[in-house]
Order: structure tokens, then C-alpha cells, then sequence
């Protein structure tokens, strides 16, 4: 089980133990595109939109990257 880093983006907006980001910028997360190669292609503070998996429901956030800005 992966922990929420505390001061993170995702800490910030609501991410929880146990979720499952499941996309970035509609850009599905799959067994050859993982999200560190996905991530890794965007600057720091670049915004980005995250779908994630909660308890069987899909949420999504917008979150700043290597910052703690959210909108």
C-alpha cells in the first residue's frame, strides 16, 4: 500500500490512501505508459488534470506539479 507524501499535490487535493490515479490530461495510464513516464514529460508547475479511482467512483482534480497550487 503507497502512502500520500505529506506536502504533495495530491496530499492537497484530497487524494487518499487507497486511490488510484487512472489518467492524466485524458492520457489513460496503462502497463506500458506508467504515470512517473507520463509525469516526467511536463515541467514543474505545470497544471495537470488527474482521474483517479475512489471506492469504485472516478473523481478528478486539477493539480500543479512539484507546487502546492490547486484549482
Amino acid at each position: 500500500t503507497s502512502a500520500i507524501a505529506p506536502g504533495s499535490p495530491a496530499l492537497a487535493v484530497g487524494m487518499q490512501t487507497g486511490d488510484i490515479i487512472i489518467s492524466v490530461n485524458d492520457e489513460e495510464i496503462t502497463p506500458r505508459r506508467a504515470l512517473s513516464d507520463i509525469i516526467a514529460e511536463y515541467a514543474s508547475g505545470a497544471q495537470v488534470r488527474i482521474a483517479y479511482l475512489r471506492s469504485g467512483s472516478t473523481e478528478t482534480a486539477t493539480i500543479t506539479l512539484g507546487g502546492l497550487q490547486v484549482k
